[in-house]
């Protein structure tokens, strides 16, 4: 996985930060932020986060159980 210039040792440490499925969105987040003209590493914090607090509120099917 390539990651897009600039501060790539940043954007290497950020991405031991976020989960092993997800480490491939994330680039992808950098790589669409860095085209555009946004900071790449910026964009990939803002995705861990997005996907942390989507982590935190979902519950999956089989974790709610039969009463």
């Amino acid at each position: 996985m390539r990651l897009p210039p600039g501060d790539t040792d940043k954007m290497a440490r950020l991405l031991e930060r976020i989960p092993a499925e997800y480490r491939e969105d994330a680039a992808q987040e950098a790589w669409l932020a860095h085209l555009e003209g946004r900071g790449p590493v910026k964009a990939m914090d803002a995705f861990r986060k997005r996907q942390e607090r989507y982590d935190a509120r979902f519950t999956p099917f089989t974790a709610l159980g039969t009463k």
